[in-house]
């Protein structure tokens, strides 16, 4: 038997705020593949972001920062390729933006049960 998995929309956050958040959080009994980040500036400023990986939290920092303070022009779209596995009951991806009210952050990837 073939099993196919197919990639969707896993959270999409607009304007979260210059205090990182929570952006995508496992879902029980599932493991999450965060294959694609993509991050829009909606904005006539250039600005920053930071995405965090907390294994068992929400505590975000530069102990678990994926990427920090990258620069993202004016009107720009970014596409992060990933391969971010969430499998503990409380993984987490965070997200932060450098200005308030810039950034969308939409991420990809799929959920596979756990057996």
């Amino acid at each position: 038997m073939a099993v196919f998995f197919v990639e969707k929309m896993l959270a999409q956050t607009a304007n979260p705020g210059t205090t990182a958040v929570a952006h995508y959080t496992k879902v029980t009994a599932k493991i999450t593949v965060v294959k694609r980040i993509v991050i829009c500036n909606k904005t006539a400023s250039a600005t920053t972001f930071r995405i965090h990986f907390h294994n068992t939290g929400s505590t975000y920092s530069t102990s678990n920062a994926l990427w920090y303070d990258v620069p993202i022009n004016a009107n720009t779209t970014i596409e992060l390729d990933t391969f971010i596995a969430l499998n503990t009951t409380a993984g987490t991806i965070g997200i932060q933006e450098g200005n308030a009210s810039s950034l969308v952050f939409t991420s990809f990837g799929i959920e596979v049960q756990e057996a």
